[in-house]
């Protein structure tokens, strides 16, 4: 019967309001002990995040909004280097931004594992969590929120060591911040991984991309193989975060296909526009859920530090927003209980040209498929004794690249009205990869020609994100005032082509 409703006038005997309380608080250390393994992992809610690099590129203020709108709420940051052998200690600090980012942040040590013994595993998480109190009180003696520790291990060579050293780790720990651990692809059907993944109150599983110090195989970009990896982890029980790999890299390659680099700061257009590059035939066969980009060295040429002699090759394999966009369509529609959010690895610096920028990123979250946003220049030089020089060019307004086309695609296209004439002498392409003169065919279609060619094309391989591609003077045989109608076509990654409609220029300005 409630307490609230006690017969009236009727007073407990002496001693039950003290044995009540004594049965109740038996009661609750029971339930309290029955639960105490599930009291003891918190639950991460779903937030997708982005892995920081010490240079990264330092996220301004409305992208850092759109971005927590996107759920992308917070960051990975590298503070350490693992050291089981260490004198001075368990961790060497990592350089840090020069700013921290504004929002929450999880702190992560990385390394290579190699202990054997249980007994050092134990001893290393007590010294290694002393360690991070340290660091995590230095990050947010600067204004930053640390909310996770986690433990980014690239080589792993004894799983049990390891992970008695993670639960070690989470008992050391304050409980205000998450355990998390790296999980490699090859991992997935170990036997001992399910064990370790327990170990830790989440992971993130790389399953999607490679990262630099990783051997290239297709397998990682497959979707196919994706859709399994997620289903095995599925199987473990234990929420995950997906790592997504949108930082792009560049290999250098001997003739007999050895590594002998690999690089993240370049762009397209430094390999792509280097003459003594030719691209490899059938390379683009090899771009399944990913783009890649292969070239063969004729005769020695550099590329930034490098010595490229011939024969020697350079391979770009790098994600486009457009892979990403559907690998988040294809996550969204498979079952994934335990599937909290991607962790995006990592945010480029402004000469990692290769990788997917915030921008991009942006875009790939948004409901419409993104593009390049492309705007035409025009600009009158001079005149010369039988018409004007003229300069033609190209900007991306945005992040996106166009794919890659030599033949059909890729080109403006410029038809000088007034019965104007191109000079077959004078075609300067200047940034520009080639050109083809044409005058109009009997059908309406251009054909190619070199007498009194009204038409120009000038090509360009590929656009890059913000990229400006611009020809020197050409001539134009006309009477009076130049006026151009401008198009132009160009490959998207998804397979689309884009095309601009004509636009009417007359001298230096678009006309309405």
């Amino acid at each position: 019967m409630p307490y609230a409703q006690r017969p009236p006038g009727r007073r407990p005997r002496r001693g039950t309001t003290t044995a009540v309380l004594a049965a109740a608080l038996v009661l609750a250390m029971l339930v309290l002990a029955g639960c105490s393994k599930s009291w003891s992992r918190r639950q991460k809610t779903s937030a997708s995040a982005l892995w920081l690099g010490s240079s990264s590129a330092e996220l301004t203020t409305s992208n850092l909004a759109r971005l927590k709108d996107a759920g992308v709420e917070e960051a990975y940051l590298p503070v350490a280097r693992l050291e089981p052998g260490g004198g001075d200690g368990p961790l060497s600090a990592l350089e840090l931004p020069s700013s921290l980012p504004e929002m929450p942040i999880n702190l992560a040590i990385q390394g290579r594992w190699s202990i054997e013994s249980e007994e050092r595993a134990q001893g290393l998480a007590k010294r290694v969590a002393r360690a991070l109190r340290q660091t995590r009180f230095d990050i947010e003696s600067q204004g930053g929120l640390v909310v996770g520790i986690h433990v980014d291990i690239t080589k792993l060579d004894d799983f049990k060591t390891y992970t008695v050293f993670l639960k070690e780790l989470r008992k050391a720990l304050e409980d205000d911040v998450f355990l998390s651990a790296t999980v490699q692809r090859t991992w997935l059907d170990k036997d001992e991984t399910p064990a370790l993944a327990q170990a830790v109150d989440y992971v993130v599983a790389f399953v999607y991309g490679q990262r630099i110090n990783e051997k290239e195989t297709g397998d990682a970009w497959d979707f196919t193989e994706l859709e399994r990896y997620l289903q095995t982890l599925e199987g473990f029980g234990t929420p995950y975060q997906i790592g997504v790999v949108t930082l792009g890299t560049a290999t250098h390659l001997s003739p007999k296909g050895g590594v002998k680099a690999r690089i993240t700061r370049t762009s397209l257009q430094e390999i792509l526009w280097n003459r003594s590059l030719k691209l490899r035939p059938g390379f683009t066969l090899e771009g399944v859920n990913r783009r890649v980009y292969a070239v063969v060295a004729e005769r020695t040429t550099s590329l930034g530090d490098w010595r490229i002699a011939p024969g020697d090759q350079v391979r770009v394999v790098r994600a486009a927003t457009s892979d990403l966009e559907e690998m988040l369509r294809l996550v969204d529609v498979w079952d994934l209980p335990n599937h909290l959010g991607q962790v995006y690895y990592r945010l480029p610096n402004a000469e990692e040209m290769l990788s997917i920028h915030s921008d991009s990123l942006l875009n790939a979250l948004a409901a419409e498929s993104a593009q390049p946003d492309l705007t035409f220049e025009v600009s009158v030089q001079r005149r010369t004794g039988r018409g004007w020089l003229v300069r033609f060019g190209i900007q991306n307004q945005n992040r996106e690249f166009t794919e890659l086309a030599l033949l059909d695609n890729n080109y403006i296209q410029v038809t000088a009205a007034n019965d104007g004439v191109f000079s077959t002498n004078d075609v300067d392409t200047g940034e520009f990869y080639r050109y083809d003169l044409y005058r109009p065919g009997p059908g309406g279609e251009p054909e190619r020609t070199f007498r009194r060619p009204s038409i120009l094309r000038l090509y360009v391989p590929l656009l890059e994100g913000q990229q400006r591609v611009a020809s020197d003077d050409i001539e134009v045989v006309v009477r009076g005032e130049p006026v151009f109608d401008i198009q132009a076509k160009f490959l998207l990654t998804d397979g689309r082509t884009l095309e601009i409609p004509s636009q009417r220029w007359r001298g230096g300005e678009r006309q309405p």
